[in-house]
């Protein structure tokens, strides 16, 4: 497994929940896609 690095002073602007959806949607996209 790779490891996740993450940049000094790195800040999302999404919450974890809105990241997750964002992921769902990006996911379920691509699969829709092939």
């Amino acid at each position: 497994m790779s490891k996740t690095i993450i940049p000094k002073g790195y800040k999302s602007n999404l919450t974890p929940y809105q990241t997750q959806g964002a992921i769902e949607l990006v996911k379920r996209n691509f699969e829709n896609e092939l």
